[in-house]
C-alpha cells in the first residue's frame, strides 16, 4: 500500500481508539452529542465508520492514546488489519496526471466543498440553507479517494506495480502458472500471455567420439538447424583423458614439422638458387617466393617484401650457412604481407646486430638463434638443437596474420615466442615479450626482469592432456563458446563432465555443431551427451 494511504489509515485507527475510551468515560455526553448527527458507529460499512471517526478526531484531539484499555487497542488493530487486507485495493505509485497525496493537508484543497456544492456560488449556497459540514468534508475526501484509487488501478503502463487482484482475464490460481504478463495497448490492459520457448535437442547415449587431432573435428550427431531466433545453446557431456603429452616436447614435434615443410619447398619466382659466396641484401623490394642460398644471407639496410595484395604470400629465405643483420638494419612489409608467413631459416646461427626491425621467424637448425640489445622482433625465435637468446631491452610480439595452408605451425608451438628444441633460453636485462617462452631440454634463465605474457615452460614439464570444445556455426566458431580442460598424467582414463553455454542468433539457414580438438593427448568424447537449443526471442 502507497505508504501516505497507510498514514491516513493509521490517523484514523489512533483517533478511534481515542474516541472510544472517551465513548466509556462519557457515555451519556457522547449520545446527547451525537443524536442530532449520526447513529452510533457501524463497523460493517469501513468508509461510514470512517466518516463519523473523522469528524470526532476535529472535535476529540487532546486525549491520551497511552490510556486506551488493551482489549480495545486489540480488538481495533485486528478490525483496521482485516479493513486493510481485505477490502482496501493495494495501490502503488501513480500515474503522472494523478495528483499527489502526500497529507491531509494536500487533499484539502481539491476537496472543501462536495461537487455539487463546488459549482454551486455562495448566493445560491446560502439559498438552500445546506453548508459544508465537517462530515460532508470527510466524505468528501472518501470519494476522491476512491476516484483516484479507482484511476490507479486501471492506468496501465506507468501506474507502478499491477494489483493483480483486479485482473479479470485469468484466475486467480493461475497467475503463478509460468504465464507472462504483458499489458496490451489495444484493451489497456494487462493481460497474461504464455512465453515463446521451443526447445530443439539431440541426445546420444552410445558411440564415444575419439579426440587425437588438433585440427577442430565436429562431435557426432551433435548438429541442429533450427528456425531463426535467437537461442541458448547447451551442450553436455563427459571425455575420458586417454594418454598425456609433454607440451615441450609436443612444441619441438611440431617445430620439426614446420622445418621439413619449409625445406620442402622449391624455389620460385624470379629467384634462382644461389651459390657460393655469401648474399647480403641492402635496400630491396622483393615479391613473394622460396629464396635459397648456399651461402649466408645478410640483411644490412632495408628489405622491403611486398605480398602484391595477397595476405597468404609466402616469403621464405633459406640458407645453408648463417643469417645476420647489420645493425639497425629492418624488414619491412607491404602489400598485405603478414609476418606469420615470413621465415628465415638456417642451418648455422641465426642472428640480428643492435636495434634491428625485424619481422617474421628466425629458425635455425643445428644452431643458435639471438638478437642484440634493443632489437623489435615480430614474429618467433625456434632452435631444434640450440639456444635461444633475447638481446637486453628487445620486444617481442605475436607475428600477424595466418599461416599459408601449405605450412602447418603446430598448435602448442604456436604459443611460443620463443623456443628450443634442445638447449637453452635466455633473456639480458628489461625486455618484454608478448607469448610464451620453453624449452624441451635446458633451462630458461634470466626472465626475472623481463615482462612476460605468456609462461615459462621448462624441459621436463609433467605430461598434460589439454581437451578443448566449442560451438560453431556454418563453420565458424563462436568466440565466447571455446571451453578448455587440462588435466595431468596422473588423471589417465578418469572421466570428467564437460559443459558448453552461449547464445547464438541464427537466421533460419544456418547450421550449428559442436567440434573438440586435443591440444596435448589423446581424449575421448562420450558416449553419453547432449545438444539443446532453446529459443529465448524470436527472430
Amino acid at each position: 500500500m502507497n505508504d501516505e494511504l497507510k498514514d491516513f489509515f493509521s490517523e484514523v485507527s489512533l483517533e478511534k481508539k481515542k474516541i472510544k475510551l472517551k465513548e466509556i468515560e462519557e457515555q451519556k455526553k457522547e449520545d446527547e452529542y451525537l443524536s442530532g448527527l449520526v447513529k452510533k458507529p457501524d463497523l460493517s460499512n469501513f468508509f461510514s465508520s470512517l466518516a463519523e471517526e473523522k469528524r470526532r478526531i476535529q472535535e476529540q484531539n487532546k486525549l491520551d492514546f497511552v490510556s486506551l484499555p488493551e482489549e480495545i487497542i486489540q480488538e481495533d488493530n485486528q478490525f483496521i488489519e482485516e479493513v486493510l487486507i481485505e477490502d482496501i485495493p493495494v495501490v502503488f505509485t501513480p500515474a503522472a496526471d494523478i495528483p499527489a497525496i502526500s497529507n491531509f493537508s494536500a487533499i484539502d484543497k481539491y476537496l472543501k466543498l462536495s461537487p455539487a456544492e463546488a459549482d454551486k456560488s455562495p448566493a445560491e449556497a446560502d439559498k438552500d440553507n445546506k453548508p459544508q459540514t465537517e462530515l460532508q468534508e470527510v466524505n468528501n475526501k472518501i470519494k476522491f479517494i476512491e476516484k483516484w484509487l479507482s484511476k490507479i488501478n486501471n492506468a496501465g503502463p506507468g501506474s507502478g506495480e499491477v494489483n493483480l487482484r483486479y485482473l479479470d482475464d485469468v484466475d486467480r490460481p493461475t497467475i503463478a502458472d509460468g504465464l507472462n504478463l504483458q499489458y496490451n495497448a489495444t484493451s489497456k490492459k494487462f493481460e497474461f500471455t504464455r512465453p515463446i520457448v521451443s526447445v530443439y535437442p539431440v541426445i546420444r547415449t552410445a558411440n564415444a567420439v575419439l579426440i587425437d587431432t588438433p585440427t577442430p573435428t565436429i562431435i557426432t550427431d551433435m548438429t541442429l538447424t533450427p528456425p531463426a531466433g535467437t537461442y541458448l545453446v547447451n551442450f553436455n557431456s563427459q571425455f575420458t583423458v586417454d594418454s598425456t603429452s609433454s607440451q615441450t616436447l609436443a612444441a619441438k614435434e611440431d617445430l620439426i614439422v614446420l622445418y621439413d615443410e619449409l625445406m620442402a619447398l622449391t624455389a620460385t619466382g624470379n629467384e634462382t638458387v644461389r651459390a657460393g659466396n655469401s648474399l647480403t641484401y641492402g635496400s630491396e623490394i622483393l615479391g613473394p617466393g622460396v629464396y635459397i642460398q648456399t651461402g649466408a644471407i645478410n640483411v644490412t639496410g632495408t628489405l622491403t617484401l611486398d605480398a602484391g595484395g595477397d595476405p597468404n604470400a609466402l616469403f621464405v629465405f633459406r640458407t645453408d650457412g648463417a643469417f645476420t643483420t647489420g645493425v639497425g638494419a629492418e624488414v619491412v612489409l607491404t602489400g598485405q604481407a603478414t609476418s606469420s608467413n615470413v621465415f628465415f631459416v638456417s642451418q648455422g646461427a641465426s642472428s640480428t646486430a643492435a636495434d634491428a626491425i625485424f619481422r617474421g621467424t628466425l629458425l635455425a637448425n643445428q644452431a643458435a638463434v639471438s638478437t642484440g640489445a634493443g632489437t623489435t622482433l615480430e614474429g618467433r625465435m625456434l632452435a631444434i638443437n640450440g639456444a635461444v637468446s633475447l638481446g637486453a631491452a628487445s620486444i617481442l610480439t605475436a607475428p600477424t596474420g595466418t599461416i599459408n595452408s601449405s605450412l602447418t605451425l603446430g598448435t602448442v608451438l604456436a604459443i611460443f615466442n620463443m623456443f628450443s628444441g634442445q638447449g637453452g633460453v635466455s633473456n639480458t636485462g628489461a625486455s618484454e615479450i608478448q607469448l610464451s617462452i620453453g624449452t624441451n631440454d635446458g633451462a630458461i634463465t634470466g626472465f626475472a626482469t623481463a615482462t612476460v605474457g605468456g609462461s615459462l615452460i621448462p624441459g621436463g614439464a609433467s605430461p598434460l592432456a589439454i581437451f578443448r570444445c566449442a560451438a560453431y556455426v556454418d563453420g565458424v566458431m563462436v568466440q565466447d563458446s571455446m571451453r578448455t580442460d587440462t588435466r595431468p598424467i596422473s588423471l589417465e582414463t578418469f572421466e570428467f563432465p564437460f559443459i558448453l553455454q552461449t547464445i547464438i542468433t541464427l537466421d533460419g539457414t544456418q547450421t550449428v555443431d559442436v567440434r573438440a580438438r586435443s591440444l596435448l593427448g589423446i581424449e575421448t568424447v562420450g558416449p553419453r551427451m547432449s545438444l539443446i537449443l532453446t529459443r529465448v526471442q524470436e527472430q
